[in-house]
């Protein structure tokens, strides 16, 4: 696939000396949906202004490989022209990325449908809520067809079935060629939608590559969740007592396994006790992860 983006030790420093992103090496392809994960302040919002060219890196570079009017940019802030009506915000992004009559009229339309706001087309933003400005922020970014989006949390405020239809969509763009960023804290989402994922940590990129390897990282280094059913509440103590089992609902138990190797004997031992109804183990959870600090 063909680099749109590449950052080359990219760095910026705020004017008050913060660090806001440092020694970023980067490159993203066209027809990539990037999952940006990190915890607040971990320096997503900085690098993807970056990337998105809205600021320039204090050191090292960043190479846009396309038109700057060809981005479509979602910020956290509820950015929006507040003197004009809801179809005309999207209306007006759509004329300046090169839309006119007919076609910026059905392509408006149809945003306002995919996010759920056909029926507020005519009101005044400050009458909407905060997720249907989210969505309103949406609409203008996908208008016109720009090629690279990017979206800093888009989804925030959204309930599920929004956020659901949003990253249907933002998966439809990345399929037809566009590069797609977009950062979130549904990590469930990123983990089933995204093809490549970015993770910032303490304003460095920590990991930036595709989904697999992520996934044959994270799975590496995770422990194995053990979950066992019983027909009874003895537990599973008597069976496997050398692991440290929570009750995770009516006879239910949970425990975790440091060595991979010894999952399967100890799955063995279970499923061999009467008492046992069933046993399963996973791993490899983004969720899990991100909350361990990758």
């Amino acid at each position: 696939m063909d680099e749109v983006i590449v950052a080359e030790g990219a760095s910026f420093i705020y004017p008050n000396g913060n660090v806001g992103v440092e020694g970023v090496d980067l490159s993203l392809a066209a027809g990539e949906l990037v999952g940006l994960v990190g915890a607040n302040g971990a320096g997503k919002s900085t690098l993807m202004s970056l990337l998105a060219g809205l600021r320039r890196p204090t050191a090292g570079r960043v190479d846009i490989r396309g038109d700057l009017h060809r981005i479509g940019w979602c910020p956290q802030t509820d950015l929006v022209n507040w003197s004009l009506l809801v179809r005309e915000n999207v209306s007006f992004l759509g004329a300046l990325r090169g839309l006119r009559g007919r076609a910026l009229r059905a392509e408006t339309a149809e945003l306002l449908d995919i996010v759920q706001l056909a029926g507020k087309a005519d009101t005044d933003p400050q009458e909407l809520t905060g997720g249907e400005l989210r969505r309103l922020l949406i609409a203008c970014a996908l208008v016109g067809r720009p090629e690279i989006l990017m979206l800093d949390e888009p989804t925030s405020g959204l309930d599920p079935v929004g956020s659901a239809t949003v990253m249907k969509e933002l998966a439809k763009r990345s399929a037809a060629g566009d590069l797609v960023m977009v950062s979130s804290h549904d990590l469930r989402s990123l983990q089933d939608n995204c093809s490549s994922f970015v993770v910032m940590k303490d304003s460095a990129m920590v990991f930036g590559g595709s989904r697999a390897d992520l996934f044959r990282r994270i799975g590496a280094q995770q422990e194995i969740s053990l979950h066992v059913v019983m027909y009874d509440d003895s537990g599973p103590g008597t069976r496997v007592p050398e692991l440290v089992w929570t009750s995770t609902g009516a006879n239910a138990f949970a425990a975790q396994i440091d060595d991979v190797a010894a999952a399967a004997p100890l799955m063995r031992r279970l499923l061999e006790s009467d008492t046992v109804a069933s046993a399963l183990f996973a791993r490899g959870d983004l969720h899990v992860s991100y909350l361990k600090g990758l």
